[in-house]
């Protein structure tokens, strides 16, 4: 019985030893594992490589989205004939009425200060308009922003104001000629006041 017992105990220690990994099978592991590395390494080059491009495709992406189209291209043609056309027609009503003293009327003093009412509407308005609708983005910083809306209010106010006092002096030439009689000096009151609150509007607004 021992001398049985002696051999089953011989017979597990040998079934144990040769279902042991070898050492080559070891080194195989190890080597596999360096393998892995190495792999982990090559995806993260591989992810470098893709966050470079997908930064590319954003810039491409902002590009196309801000640069003009073939309509967007139309319309700053046609904006900016508006500007030049207009910027020059105004300068010219305010030249030719400035050189002859005999044009300083009443109503040509309202048409003056309309002509320069418009002139800054188109300098200062239609650029930063033309620029926004185009690319949808503002480039000129918060304080550019913020004067341009309070010149652009200021401007329009202005306009507005000028088109009613102007027809509330044609109303009075034509109805009540002799209840009112306005003079050049009391409209060049009126244009200082007009700008005045249009300021006002302005700085409110």
């Amino acid at each position: 019985m021992e001398t049985a017992a002696h051999l089953a105990a011989v017979i597990n220690i040998t079934k144990r030893a040769t279902m042991a990994p070898p050492t080559s099978m070891l080194s195989d592991n190890i080597n596999a594992d360096v393998v892995d590395i190495d792999a982990v390494i090559s995806n993260n080059c591989t992810i470098s490589s893709c966050n470079d491009s997908r930064d590319d495709y954003y810039i491409d992406s902002i590009h196309d989205y801000v640069f003009p189209q073939t309509p967007e291209w139309i319309l700053i043609a046609i904006n900016a004939m508006v500007l030049v056309i207009g910027l020059l027609g105004n300068f010219l009503v305010c030249y030719v009425v400035y050189r002859n003293i005999s044009m300083q009327n009443v109503t040509n003093i309202f048409i003056v200060n309309l002509a320069v009412a418009d002139f800054c509407v188109l300098l200062i308005c239609l650029p930063p308009t033309v620029v926004w609708d185009v690319t949808e983005t503002w480039f000129f910083g918060t304080i550019m922003c913020k004067l341009t809306l309070y010149f652009q209010t200021v401007s329009v106010s202005v306009s507005v104001l000028t088109l009613a006092a102007l027809s509330v002096d044609r109303w009075y030439a034509v109805c009540r000629p002799l209840q009112c009689q306005a003079t050049p000096r009391r409209a060049k009151t009126y244009t200082l006041i007009i700008w005045m609150i249009a300021l006002l509007i302005g700085g409110y607004h």
